[in-house]
């Protein structure tokens, strides 16, 4: 059931220095290692997570097995260096409804489906 409800959030770092994820929580769903949303990872395993300059990651969550309930959660990405917070990133992808994600700090982002099942990729892009 929960499994549809998913996110991939994709971390583009094309700036000149490497960013960290901290904080990483989920009030609702799980993290998961992908391609495989059967592996549940923990926010541990999402916590330190490095996107050095000029590459990508990708941060993977979804609804529980057989919970009629979605994924709700976010991290936070610092600049790894100084520690300073780039931008907080939030998401709500119910089991029903309209999803939501954010940032914060004047980062944009792109891609997601508000009104489908699951949020889909979704591109959060640091200069």
């Amino acid at each position: 059931m929960g499994h549809a409800n998913d996110i991939h959030v994709h971390l583009v770092n094309s700036s000149s220095k490497p960013v960290v994820i901290r904080d990483a929580n989920l009030d609702w769903g799980k993290f998961y290692r992908g391609g495989d949303d059967y592996t549940e990872i923990y926010p541990s395993n999402v916590n330190g997570r490095v996107v050095e300059p000029g590459a990508t990651r990708i941060v993977y969550a979804c609804g529980a097995s057989g919970a009629l309930a979605g994924t709700e959660g976010g991290f936070n990405v610092v600049d790894n260096i100084s520690s300073n917070q780039i931008t907080k990133i939030y998401w709500d992808v119910p089991w029903r409804g309209r999803n939501t994600f954010s940032t914060t700090n004047g980062i944009r982002w792109d891609g997601g489906t508000p009104n489908a099942e699951g949020m889909g990729d979704v591109y959060v892009r640091f200069y």
